[in-house]
């Protein structure tokens, strides 16, 4: 048997260096002087060798220990270069991508100037960066194998560590048979880091918006003065047809006269503004003749009628009482009721209601108008319009009329275009089979309103122009007060006085007759317009349209001082949006990574191996401790098969260690 070379120390390393040199050549001498054959050198002789050379064995001692120990801690840092590269790598990469999603967010996708597209990019650094760190994630899970092996644990796991390295389903498997321990968090990590790329891809979303266009705009149609002339005898036929247009739309729920606007655009947004503008005021109350109002009352009987007698009797008076006192004695078949009732300030409203009782057991004939109205619905139930005959003594339409100034009147303020007296209420002559019914279904009792047309300053909120539609979220309106005269104009303000309202002398008077022109004309042409409409509203909601058509007009071409209100133009575009949620697996996977590089970083800082996924530590370093017979797998002749090996090796246990001749061995362990 050739001779071997006495036991090193246990300091000695293998691994190659420049500076081993004079450790290799010592050994070299000492090997020459000091070996004889294995067979015959005793341990006492060993002894006895080293004992003779004291000097050498001191210098031989401090050879080993303090230069290896420096050259340990140089090649710590040389031997893990690789993988600390990939783990920059992949910080750099997932910066990069971290960058974009933070220059790019709720941002125009127009603004990005790359000519690759911002997901195109992201998928390539998400690549990278899950190609680099598996770099120090695979060599770490090698290196651990040997760590692992420093206990005592089946030879097949082997195996299971380096399938592990190669990817998620050898990871999968070694979570199976491996129990918990560092080399675990690398087999978690590269399952996860299948997830890397579909997540960060998950980051960017890219929806439409409407967005600011900087080389268009659009405008809306506003009024800060309305002058005389805008309603003079070559303008004044076309104001009025637009004014009744515009009540006839509004109140058959349509668009009322279109302020003017344009945009370049299908989408144009504005900022607040104030506009000359028509206000309403209503104030409404129950009303009845039992309160103070004056009234008359008349009755009579009829010598034709079939139920009374050949004499007449007819009774006037102002006292209900002593009306009904008289029909308990008389069969009245006629009676007339006329109220009349005021306030300050407004044009008086009387009131008359005619009935006429032919036949209890057949039908009643009633008439309810006014003596002086202006517009409205008036019933009557002998076919005039809009009211018709009803048979079985049942009266129950609305009954609606208003009444406005004969003429026009000035106002004792400077803001009042005209004033209204309205009235309302819903008769019911149902069941009339007595001369107390009929006495009784012919009391007043309704409801009175007193409206007012105002000019005044109107706020529009967050107007908008979205395809060729003008709409206004929010408006608020604002009175006005007279600041100053200024030649043909009155100058008013509201709540900011350097905001003012230029409006002529004479403009009130002339938008009076717009609406005594369009209202005040008892024709059936009017009445068919107001009855469907006030059948379902009340005088306020009438005169809250006839205001906003007043505005309208004002904002429109109808008015020779129109101002155009400039605003915004949008378009869609398509905006990044960043989802960061979906960040955040891509972050814990980098990080996992990298502390998992450095806690075996630090395992291995320490211990005199460093192998890592290197093959050719398992063929320099084999079994020991085995016979061969323990090693075969298959009979003689037979292919022997990695799947053998397998099941021999997970009946193997061992533990990696020195030998006494300080080679590392994978040693039997029962």
């Amino acid at each position: 048997m050739e001779p071997r070379p006495a036991r090193m120390p246990t300091e000695f390393s293998l691994r190659g260096d420049k500076k081993l040199k004079r450790v290799q050549t010592t050994v070299s001498d000492f090997g020459r002087h000091n070996v004889m054959p294995h067979s015959k050198q005793t341990s006492a002789q060993h002894q006895s060798s080293a004992k003779s050379h004291p000097k050498f064995m001191n210098k031989l001692a401090r050879t080993f220990t303090e230069p290896t120990k420096n050259i340990l801690r140089r090649e710590f840092h040389w031997n893990w270069s690789w993988e600390i590269c990939g783990a920059l790598l992949s910080i750099v990469c997932t910066t990069l991508m971290a960058s974009i999603f933070f220059s790019m967010n709720e941002r125009p996708l127009s603004h990005w100037k790359l000519p690759i597209q911002p997901n195109s990019l992201i998928a390539v650094f998400s690549t990278v960066a899950k190609s680099a760190l598996l770099v120090p994630v695979t060599e770490c899970i090698s290196q651990l194998k040997w760590i692992y092996f420093e206990k005592r644990h089946p030879l097949s796991h082997m195996q299971v560590f380096d399938d592990a390295s190669r990817g998620p389903w050898g990871s999968l498997v070694l979570l199976q048979k491996v129990k918990l321990n560092l080399g675990t968090l690398g087999a978690v990590i590269t399952i996860l880091a299948l997830t890397l790329e579909p997540f960060t891809q998950q980051v960017l979303d890219f929806p439409l918006r409407n967005s600011e266009v900087k080389n268009a705009t659009g405008f809306v149609g506003g009024a800060s003065s309305w002058s005389d002339t805008a309603l003079e005898s070559n303008i004044k036929s076309s104001v009025q047809l637009a004014f009744n247009y515009g009540i006839i739309s509004q109140t058959a729920g349509k668009p009322s006269v279109d302020p003017v606007y344009g945009c370049d655009t299908p989408d144009c947004r504005f900022g607040d503004f104030l506009s000359l503008a028509v206000c309403t005021t209503c104030e409404s109350s129950e009303i009845s003749e039992d309160d103070e109002i004056s009234c008359q009352f008349s009755a009579s009987t009829s010598a034709t009628a079939p139920r009374v007698s050949n004499t007449t009797y007819q009774l006037k008076t102002s006292n209900r009482t002593e009306l009904q006192a008289a029909a308990k004695v008389h069969n009245f078949v006629k009676q007339e009721t006329n109220c009349t009732f005021t306030k300050t300030g407004f044009p008086p409203m009387s009131l008359y209601i005619e009935s006429n009782l032919r036949n209890v057991n057949n039908q009643t004939e009633i008439k309810v108008t006014s003596r002086s109205w202006h517009f409205g619905v008036s019933l009557t139930s002998d076919g005039e319009i809009p009211f018709t005959k009803t048979t079985g003594g049942r009266v129950s339409e609305k009954f609606q009329i208003c009444r406005g100034w004969d003429y026009h009147r000035e106002m004792n303020d400077t803001d009042t275009i005209e004033r209204f007296s309205c009235f309302s209420m819903r008769p019911d002559y149902t069941n009339v089979k007595s001369t107390a019914d009929f006495m009784r279904n012919t009391h007043i009792r309704g409801n009175v309103s007193w409206c007012s047309l105002k000019l005044c300053a109107r706020e529009f909120k967050q107007v908008k122009l979205q395809n060729g539609q003008v709409i206004v979220n929010e408006t608020r309106n604002i009175p006005l007060s007279q600041d100053s005269v200024n030649g043909s104009d009155v100058i008013a303000i509201g709540e900011n006085p350097n905001k003012k309202f230029a409006i002529g002398k004479e403009s009130r008077r002339r938008l009076s007759f717009l609406i005594r022109n369009a209202t005040m004309a008892e024709t059936t042409a009017m009445q068919d317009i107001f009855a469907p409409y006030l059948a379902d509203h009340t005088w306020p909601d009438l005169y809250h349209c006839i205001a906003d058509v007043y505005t309208s007009i004002f904002r429109s071409y109808h008015n020779v001082n129109l101002v155009k209100i400039r605003g915004k133009a949008y378009s869609p575009q398509t905006f990044v949006k960043v989802r960061w949620e979906w960040f955040v697996m891509p972050l814990v996977i980098v990080f996992l990574s990298l502390s998992f590089m450095v806690f075996t970083i630090l395992q291995s800082h320490r211990r005199d191996h460093l192998f890592k996924s290197s093959i050719l530590a398992a063929l320099f370093h084999g079994l020991d401790g085995w016979k061969k017979s323990d090693l075969w797998t298959t009979r003689h002749g037979e292919r022997e098969r990695a799947r053998a090996l397998q099941h021999r090796a997970n009946v193997m246990s061992a533990t990696l260690t020195r030998d006494r001749d300080g080679f590392f061995k994978f040693m039997k362990q029962d």
